[in-house]
């Protein structure tokens, strides 16, 4: 994660909003892992796992949209 630091700089993808929010939001953020937790812990391994692949599809195919079409 760290290495995509230097992509995201050189594309002005930092901003004092940005990064603000960011501090904003990071008390959030043990919340997350707690939900996180709890989900992995309640859901089959069956289910948590299309769940995944289902999130990453929906992401990846998200993340090439806006790439092509310069969002």
């Amino acid at each position: 994660n760290t290495i995509k630091l230097i992509p995201f700089a050189l594309l002005g993808r930092f901003s004092q909003e940005q990064l603000t929010a960011n501090l904003w939001m990071m008390p959030i953020l043990p919340v997350g892992v707690l939900i996180g937790y709890g989900i992995v812990r309640i859901m089959h391994e069956k289910f948590y796992t299309r769940f995944i692949y289902l999130t990453l599809v929906l992401t990846s195919v998200t993340l090439i949209y806006r790439a092509l079409a310069g969002i």
